[in-house]
């Protein structure tokens, strides 16, 4: 008697391609169970032997947005040692950078001042 193939359990062959909001990842079959008997007349499995299927469909988590705040001013120095001179001070918006959608830091990023009077 002829030995017809069958096909295994699905399987997963890789990782869902996000961790949430839906990706896919794709599943594989083998025809070994049995593997069919060619030789005497057996048949071959019937469909594919790989499939793509939907995965982690669940809504992504909202991250809490970060409002930027401004670092401490640093200073220039003054411009002359004697004498009426001036001094740019410098910050950032990165303590904290603002993330998913917070506000970007209000106001000026340099500005100058008297210095030695």
């Amino acid at each position: 008697p002829s030995c017809h193939g069958q096909w295994t359990e699905w399987a997963p062959s890789s990782d869902c391609s996000v961790t949430c909001g839906g990706g896919t990842k794709t599943m594989t079959r083998t025809c070994t169970n049995p593997a069919p008997d060619l030789e005497n007349g057996g048949d071959p499995c019937e469909g594919d032997d790989t499939m793509t299927v939907p995965c982690n469909s669940e809504t992504c988590p909202l991250q809490e947005a970060i409002d930027g705040g401004w670092t401490p001013w640093t200073s220039s120095g003054c411009s002359v040692t004697c004498g009426q001179g001036t001094s740019t001070l410098t910050r950032t918006c990165s303590n904290p950078v603002p993330k998913h959608g917070g506000r970007h830091c209000e106001g000026d990023a340099e500005m100058t001042e008297m210095c030695n009077e």
